[in-house]
């Protein structure tokens, strides 16, 4: 019969010189270290999913006008809150993936800015302003064209 026994010493080392991210109940034992890439659940932020998540709320954001036009104001709100929902939290993912500090902060910049048209077309939105929700869609169009060209 084979029987494979710990590797105490190696354990140990492995302990004090790895970051332990997954370790097991009974004896504590490490099963997955920083260093192992190929066991990581997680490995960052996909670049080609958040670009796939800003067109779906860009094409969203082309759909104001028609519904300002008949006067669907919570067909509005829908879109701002559901398509348009997340992309904040995916444009500062996207800030995130950029290669430079001085990129990074011009694109934070622009994230910020797109951020803005969105809440000015809720607040446009709740208020029932169709001159100003028209306004701030189409700067939130330019603004969110502006930030990814900045990536």
């Amino acid at each position: 019969a084979k029987m494979a026994f710990p590797d105490v010493i190696g354990g140990m080392n492995d302990r004090s010189t790895k970051q332990c991210l997954v370790e097991s109940l009974g004896n504590r034992e490490c099963l997955v270290y920083r260093e192992d890439e190929d066991k990581l659940l997680y490995k960052g932020a996909d670049a080609q999913a958040l670009l796939q998540r800003t067109q779906i709320a860009v094409d969203a954001l082309q759909k104001i006008p028609d519904l300002v036009e008949s006067k669907q104001w919570s067909k509005i709100t829908g879109i701002l809150t559901g398509p348009m929902g997340q992309l904040s939290a995916t444009l500062g993912l996207l800030v995130g993936l950029s290669d430079t500090e001085s990129s990074r902060n011009q694109a934070k910049q622009k994230a910020q800015k797109v951020k803005q048209d969105l809440f000015a077309m809720g607040t446009a939105t709740t208020n029932r302003q169709a001159d100003v929700i028209l306004k701030y869609q189409k700067l939130a169009t330019e603004d969110i064209a502006s930030f990814l060209k900045s990536l």
